[in-house]
């Protein structure tokens, strides 16, 4: 809330707020974590319509699946680690450099969105997984890499006692 106070100060800017997997609903063993991205979709929306004329413009940005060592570098309950395995597949095929996210929030915070306020934006488009999987079978066939994302999974205790 502290650029808030400045951007309404100015009567200008753009607040732009970081959304993630799960930030439409509910995601199967990543209930914390869609828990909360559903909860900043949410904040976001009512904050966007709260300062709808303010001069301040307030987006969602989810930047979808971004290849880094965070992705790479994962936790599971001990017992569960092998239904990460998945993550290496979807990763190869709908993970993105850092720099497609990042010139992604640049058009947001560019004059380019002025005026549209409580815009949610999404990298990750249905559009772009289906061509992506269309597109798979003749990336091997022209032998383009179609490496797995390599994986290194830690091993934690649940929280919950008994388990």
């Amino acid at each position: 809330m502290v650029a808030m106070r400045h951007f309404l100060a100015q009567k200008s800017g753009k607040l732009i707020n970081l959304l993630g997997r799960g930030d439409k609903g509910s995601i199967a063993l990543q209930n914390a974590y869609s828990s909360s991205k559903v909860w900043v979709r949410n904040f976001t929306k009512t904050l966007a319509n709260e300062y709808r004329n303010s001069g301040v413009d307030i987006f969602g940005f989810n930047p979808g699946l971004v290849r880094t060592e965070m992705l790479s570098n994962v936790h599971a309950v001990v017992g569960y680690e092998e239904q990460m395995n998945p993550l290496r597949f979807v990763a190869m095929l709908w993970g993105n450099d850092a720099d497609v996210p990042a010139e992604k929030a640049l058009w947001l915070a560019s004059p380019a969105t002025d005026g549209k306020n409580g815009t949610m934006v999404t990298v990750l488009t249905k559009r772009m997984m289906l061509s992506r999987l269309i597109a798979l079978p003749f990336r091997k066939l022209l032998h383009r890499s179609t490496e797995l994302l390599p994986l290194n999974v830690t091993s934690v205790k649940s929280a919950i006692s008994g388990d």
